[in-house]
């Protein structure tokens, strides 16, 4: 117990004593954890945002006048037994002029003898198959049915927002790897210099006989404590600025729970890690 007390002691102790220096170490870390954190949370609701505007992806085959009432059934029920296939809705003539004029705003279809809209059949898919690769797939499969004439979805948006997609993820990953690097380097630097600077002390406990727990363990805990308490700081002032930060048709996602509790748990090895090379390296 009187072991723990004084180890715990001396790290506010070295805190203490170089006042500006910790207040610079946690202040920069707290910048750095900030930018991974907002990073990670763009990462993520541009992620549920890209989810949002797949899932409206509609696959519109359609069908020449030759194909009978009966066969257009038997389309439908054959493409609803496919795997990720959600929905299968049949548009005839009518309907297909009733879209039309609601999206012209008036009806040009007017004056016709018959109308030449042609029937089809919209698909929906559910979230795991709204892929290009799965999209090109089942037009292909669409194509072998005869009566099929022509299929329509938005492939070029959806490889281009692909791409998007993964681009962001690689930026992403790209600046976390370089935060967290230049997070444990300043965090060792910091340690190393408080080390440094307690070196009389930790000579003297030594000739008396003490241990690591009594020469290392107080600057392995001050770069725990430090990285810790810079984590706690970033997620605080996340919360705090998106309150008044809206974008439209954008929702912030937050990293859950346990997402949480796994950076707390990184930062917690980057305070150890930081903390036992600043020892190692102190000189």
């Amino acid at each position: 117990m009187n072991r723990a007390i004084y180890v715990m002691g001396r790290m506010f102790t070295n805190l203490y004593r170089r006042p500006l220096a910790s207040l610079g170490t946690f202040l920069s870390l707290t910048l750095l954890y900030l930018l991974l954190n907002l990073a990670w949370t763009s990462s993520l609701s541009t992620g549920a945002y890209y989810a949002k505007m797949i899932s409206q992806i509609d696959v519109e085959a359609f069908l020449d006048d030759s194909v009978p009432d009966s066969t257009v059934a038997l389309f439908v029920e054959s493409l609803s037994k496919l795997d990720g296939v959600q929905t299968v809705v049949f548009i005839s003539k009518d309907e297909a002029r009733a879209r039309l004029t609601n999206l012209m705003g008036l009806d040009l279809m007017d004056g016709f003898e018959e109308n030449p809209l042609p029937r089809s059949l919209v698909m929906r898919f559910k979230e795991d198959y709204l892929t290009s690769r799965s999209l090109e797939s089942f037009r292909n499969q669409l194509f072998s049915l005869q009566g099929v004439t022509e299929i329509f979805y938005a492939q070029r948006w959806l490889e281009k927002a692909e791409e998007a997609r993964r681009l962001i993820g690689r930026i992403v990953l790209f600046l976390s790897i370089v935060i967290i690097v230049a997070a444990t380097l300043n965090l060792i630097q910091s340690v190393r210099f408080s080390a440094r600077n307690d070196q009389d002390e930790i000579a003297q406990i030594k000739l008396m006989g003490g241990g690591i727990s009594l020469t290392s363990l107080p600057h392995i805990l001050e770069g725990l404590l430090l990285s810790l308490l810079s984590g706690i700081a970033s997620w605080m002032l996340i919360h705090y600025s998106l309150r008044y930060i809206s974008i439209r048709e954008v929702t912030i996602v937050y990293p859950s729970s346990d997402g949480q509790i796994i950076f707390y748990l990184g930062a917690a090895a980057v305070g150890l890690f930081a903390g036992f090379m600043g020892t190692v390296w102190k000189k």
